[in-house]
């Protein structure tokens, strides 16, 4: 290669040394005015929207704190409350346990022995609707009229005197028979009082059928 050849290729190399030179100091300067550009109107909005949002979550933050703290103490309040509620309850069983064993046997008592005029009225009861040939319809509907009168009877008795307890118990009587005849028939209300009346005679009188006695024996129709 001649000298002259050399030369050409070497102002060649150094035109493209030049060339690349220049685009990419103007590849730089194309970034630099970019990157100094001013924010657009969506990116301030963006910037502001998450600086809102963060502040939102640390107040939130700041709140759910607040409430634990809250129930942190509500709780040890609590727990305090319960503490002298259970003490209390130490104390009034065993200063009070006596004092309440000797009123319930009282009270047992006198429920044992309701419990025993029910169970045999409503044995008799049973057994003189069934010789009366009741059906267990009739004979729940029966019982059901019987036991609303025995209460009114019983209240009737405690809060009357002697001349009005006699015709109180009559009247009341002939309205329980009334409602027994709507469900019997009046031939079906005279067999069972005729069954009822034997058994008495038989067996004696229960707590629940001493008052009709008393209304049919004190006044004369």
């Amino acid at each position: 290669m001649s000298i002259g050849e050399k030369i050409i290729i070497m102002k060649r190399f150094l035109l493209t040394c030049i060339v690349a030179l220049s685009l990419f100091s103007a590849d730089a300067q194309t970034k630099k005015k970019r990157s100094g550009k001013k924010p657009t109107k969506e990116a301030i909005a963006k910037a502001n929207f998450k600086k809102k949002e963060a502040a939102k979550k640390e107040a939130r933050e700041a709140q759910l704190t607040a409430m634990l703290s809250e129930d942190t103490l509500r709780l040890q309040n609590d727990s305090i409350a319960d503490l002298a509620t259970e003490n209390e309850r130490v104390v009034y069983k065993t200063e009070g346990l006596r004092l309440i064993d000797s009123t319930n046997k009282v009270s047992y008592a006198g429920l044992s022995k309701q419990r025993r005029d029910w169970e045999t009225a409503e044995r008799n009861n049973t057994m003189i609707m069934r010789a009366a040939k009741l059906s267990d319809y009739e004979m729940k509907q029966v019982k059901f009229i019987n036991q609303t009168y025995n209460e009114k009877a019983k209240a009737l008795i405690l809060n009357s005197t002697a001349e009005q307890k006699k015709q109180e118990l009559f009247s009341l009587n002939e309205e329980r028979k009334a409602k027994i005849k709507i469900i019997l028939g009046k031939s079906g209300e005279r067999k069972l009082e005729k069954e009822r009346k034997e058994y008495v005679k038989k067996n004696g009188m229960d707590a629940d059928s001493q008052w009709v006695e008393i209304a049919e024996s004190s006044v004369k129709k």
